[in-house]
């Protein structure tokens, strides 16, 4: 069904629990977002839940909404628009969707000063390592992620982790090539050159590692191709 001006109208609306007028379009099959101008601008919370829209895209200016509600929708992407579009959005819940990378939704909301809450859970992306200090060091003025409060101690790792990749490099994901200093430096540390067993067992070492001292020290490992004294 599309989301039209008349399904908006016919929707019901009314003043939630915190006492914000919400809009309620759950569950019509909606593909897509349009026609939101027709909104004009009267929700503090629009709830797109359990729809089967795709992007996260094609708002007009609002300057009041402060939550969206969409999860359980097919949602692979946050387009950078919504940034500048949603100037007020302190709450955004995209659980159960299927974003699979970081750039697929931090890029869309780098942007978002005053977003506060985020929720990504039951997405792809969740599974990828670190992905907590990645979307902390991204967004630093999340105050929860995934329902869970950030603390001081994650916003420290988040930091180290941020300092120990160069920001491009960090937002694909990959670690930075290393120099030729630090080459020479790490063949001075050789002992045994890794098998394909000693690898995987590193990797695995590394999703259980619960300090950014215990992963920065296996990623050399990994890095060099070498056991390290």
């Amino acid at each position: 069904m599309r989301l039209t001006a008349d399904l908006i109208e016919r929707s019901a609306s009314f003043m939630n629990a915190c006492r914000e007028r919400e809009l309620d379009l759950r569950g019509n099959r909606i593909p897509a977002i349009e026609n939101f101008g027709a909104i004009r601008d009267q929700y503090d919370t629009i709830d797109l839940t359990d729809n089967e829209i795709r992007k996260l895209e094609n708002f007009p200016k609002m300057t009041r909404l402060r939550t969206l509600l969409i999860s359980s929708n097919q949602i692979a992407r946050v387009e950078p628009e919504v940034s500048a579009k949603l100037a007020a959005l302190e709450m955004l819940v995209l659980n159960n969707n299927n974003i699979v990378e970081f750039e697929d939704v931090l890029e869309g909301l780098e942007g978002c000063r005053t977003l506060r809450y985020l929720s990504l859970m039951d997405n792809p992306l969740t599974k990828k390592p670190h992905y907590r200090l990645t979307v902390i060091s991204r967004l630093p003025q999340l105050r929860c992620l995934d329902f869970r409060k950030v603390t001081r101690s994650e916003r420290e790792a988040a930091q180290e982790l941020l300092a120990g990749y160069d920001g491009k490099t960090l937002k694909r994901g990959r670690k930075p090539a290393t120099s030729e200093s630090s080459a020479e430096e790490s063949k001075s540390k050789r002992q045994k050159k890794l098998n394909e067993a000693d690898i995987a067992n590193i990797k695995e070492q590394i999703k259980k590692a619960e300090s950014m001292e215990e992963i920065a020290r296996l990623e050399k490992i990994l890095e060099t191709g070498y056991s390290i004294n």
